[in-house]
Parts: C-alpha cells; sequence; structure tokens
C-alpha cells in the first residue's frame, strides 16, 4: 500500500491507495466532533475506515498498514483544521 500525500490535492479528504485501487476518507474537519470522540478503540476506528473502504480490505490490513493510515489522516486533519483529532 502506497499513501503519497505530496499528489492528495484535496484538503478534505485522505486518498488511500492499496493495489490498483484508490480510496478517499474524509478527513476529521468534515466529521461531527461527537462522530470523532467515539473513535476509541482500534474496532471502532475500523469500522470507520469500513465506511470509505471495502471490509475486506479493512480486515486485511497489516498492522504497519492500519496505522500509517491513522497517522496519515491525523496529520493531514491537523494541517487544514489545526486541531490533532480527539483533543478537546
Amino acid at each position: 500500500m502506497i499513501i503519497d500525500l505530496n499528489e492528495v490535492k484535496q484538503i478534505d479528504s485522505l486518498e488511500v491507495k492499496y493495489g490498483e485501487k484508490s480510496f478517499m476518507i474524509p478527513l476529521g474537519n468534515h466529521i461531527p466532533v461527537k462522530r470523532i470522540k467515539a473513535l476509541k478503540t482500534d474496532d471502532d476506528i475500523m469500522k470507520f475506515l469500513s465506511q470509505y473502504m471495502p471490509k475486506e480490505v479493512v480486515d486485511s490490513l497489516t498492522l504497519a498498514q492500519f496505522s500509517a493510515i491513522i497517522r496519515a489522516w491525523t496529520e493531514e486533519t491537523k494541517k487544514v483544521s489545526g486541531v490533532t483529532p480527539g483533543e478537546s
């Protein structure tokens, strides 16, 4: 899997490339705070990702891939909003 953040031009979503396919995950600045605060466990985050990526893709992610997605999503959300998701 490759996440090339240099090629992501839209500030409202993170493009995740997986094999030949790409998936767009909305950044936190477009998601209600209550919904972000509900993302407390890895299972919660996997359910969230499954709304934007096929469940079989989410279920096949390695820990390194899962962490890379979350890290990139958090960093990009902070860039556009100035806030780290989950901060109070």
